[in-house]
């Protein structure tokens, strides 16, 4: 079965585990699979993009290409992470979103299938910093092409990051930077970002961010907002959208937090600072 007629089964319902790679690997040639790979991560078929992310995956989970292989589809997958970053409402943003799937696949599964040199992690976290700190496409689901989530994608690259043995906790600041990016950011959670977003932090905490800088990072997202600013009026409206990023993102890490003891110490925090935001944000002038 070639490439052109595995698409056409893909957009008709056969799913990415029913695909005999063996198969597909010999008549394709594993350069052409890869390729294809990598062409269409950010198809804009969802059906097709998202069953290439299982073949990739499970082209990594079954060990069916060559320690160059892996590498050429790990540069490619870092090289589509750059394309037209930056931009807003083009549809390069699924080749960005679902490369930092691919990624964080590599990272996830590191430990146990040896799939990353030292120096290949480190590239990919500090591409992968400079990716989220440049991400500003933040729609979620959009209609007749599916998910882009790059802002969550890049989240799920990131925790994985985080959570692979080789992560230097002096790299802790730049990961809080990304995150804190987002959120303060005027362009409003649409779709379970900010669970996303706090998902990292109490894998942060395991690898020794203390409860004293994590609550300093919580206050310096709040917005400054003038007391000249009348509440509910146009010229507040931006640091609104700012403030309810913030609200969510610590109604998601207060709940996530509670799934060990450790990250569960901040509970009490969030639970006294979240309800005075609004009358802090105005008294830090």
């Amino acid at each position: 079965m070639g490439m052109q007629k595995l698409f056409e089964k893909l957009k008709t319902g056969m799913a990415y585990a029913e695909v005999d790679l063996p198969s597909l690997i010999t008549e394709v040639g594993r350069a052409q699979l890869i390729q294809e790979i990598l062409t269409n991560a950010g198809n804009t078929n969802s059906l097709i993009r998202e069953n290439m992310m299982g073949i990739h995956d499970r082209l990594v989970d079954e060990k069916l290409l060559s320690k160059e292989e892996y590498a050429t589809l790990f540069d490619g997958s870092l090289t589509n992470l750059f394309k037209s970053l930056g931009s807003k409402d083009d549809d390069l943003v699924f080749t960005r979103s679902f490369s930092s799937l691919y990624l964080a696949y590599f990272a996830d599964k590191d430990e146990a299938l040896d799939l990353l040199t030292q120096e290949q992690y480190m590239l990919l976290l500090n591409k992968a910093i400079d990716y989220m700190q440049k991400e500003v496409d933040r729609r979620g689901y959009v209609m007749g092409k599916g998910w882009a989530h790059a802002p969550a994608h890049g989240s799920d690259l990131l925790c994985c990051l985080v959570e692979n043995p080789k992560f230097p906790i002096e790299y802790t600041d730049k990961i809080l930077d990304c995150i804190k990016f987002h959120i303060t950011s005027q362009d409003s959670f649409a779709a379970g970002e900010e669970r996303r977003l706090a998902r990292v932090i109490p894998s942060l905490m395991e690898k020794g961010l203390s409860i004293d800088a994590l609550q300093n990072w919580i206050k310096s997202m709040l917005p400054q907002i003038s007391n000249e600013i009348v509440q509910y009026t146009d010229a507040e409206f931006p640091y609104t959208h700012t403030l309810f990023n913030i609200k969510y993102f610590l109604y998601a890490l207060y709940y996530i937090a509670g799934d060990n003891k450790k990250s569960a110490e901040i509970r009490p925090f969030i639970q006294e600072y979240e309800p005075k935001m609004w009358k802090l944000s105005r008294e830090n002038n």
